[in-house]
């Protein structure tokens, strides 16, 4: 009669977690304690030879402490393996965020007319580090070598 224990049964907790890898983690290095990876995700659209990652400062401004201020991060450095970050997006992943135009006000009484947009911003797209203010969100497009 064949054997329903295709790799052997494994006796206690301590033996399995002894023969096997039960970390891994793929940062290079950890991220500044007030930083998130809210998301990593293969871009289905670029035929699997990007990925989407969300980068996500977790503290507002408000907060009275140490871990309320600006994380700077590169994202170019923050995987190991062979990537370049070919751009920043907008917050949904699919737009570049360097097309975005941007609608600029002042905190005073005189308000911009909505039909009054300014140029498109430019990013830097991840060739330098960047600093994340107090629950600021960054995504980029990782294209992999």
């Amino acid at each position: 009669m064949p054997s329903l224990y295709f790799l052997g049964p494994i006796a206690t907790p301590e033996n399995w977690g002894s023969s096997r890898t039960t970390l891994y983690s793929a940062l290079r290095e950890p991220l500044p304690p007030n930083l998130h990876l809210l998301a990593l995700k293969t871009d289905v659209g670029q035929r699997w030879g990007s990925a989407i990652v969300r980068l996500q400062h977790i503290y507002e401004a408000a907060a009275a402490n140490e871990m309320a201020q600006p994380a700077t991060v590169d994202p170019a450095a923050l995987f190991a393996g062979d990537y370049t970050v070919s751009e920043e997006l907008e917050l949904s992943g699919v737009v570049p965020a360097s097309s975005v135009p941007r609608m600029e006000w002042t905190p005073s009484e005189t308000v911009t007319p909505p039909w009054v947009i300014p140029a498109a911003r430019h990013t830097r797209a991840g060739k330098a580090p960047v600093t994340l203010g107090p629950m600021g969100l960054k995504v980029y497009r990782l294209s992999f070598v």
